[in-house]
């Protein structure tokens, strides 16, 4: 994900106030006060990770554990989607959306 961000825009950790959850934004601008993990394969590149309460932000692989307390159960049940207060799987619409995503992403690709 992080080496694979177009140039000038950064991948994000960060909280959303929306639904109260982490998220993982791609913007233009870069974070404020965000600590960038770099990529060993392009120092160019990173993971951006704002300030979080309880969020760990030494290195990737600290952030990693951290993530994966928090979220274990959710993930290994593939519950990626904060819906009415529960992690749960995608939906109809979500996946729609990915998809159209991924393949506008294949069309510039080409």
């Amino acid at each position: 994900m992080r080496d694979e961000t177009p140039d000038g825009y950064h991948t994000t950790f960060r909280a959303c106030d929306v639904i109260g959850q982490l998220i993982v934004a791609v913007d233009y601008a870069g974070p404020r006060g965000a600590r960038s993990i770099p990529s060993p394969s392009n120092p160019a590149r990173g993971l951006d990770v704002e300030p979080i309460y309880g969020l760990p932000v030494v290195d990737l692989d600290s952030l990693v554990d951290e993530l994966w307390r928090r979220y274990e159960d959710a993930i290994l049940q593939g519950s990626f989607s904060w819906r009415e207060k529960e992690w749960r799987g995608f939906d109809a619409q979500e996946l729609e959306r990915i998809g159209k995503c991924l393949t506008a992403e294949e069309r510039e690709e080409a």
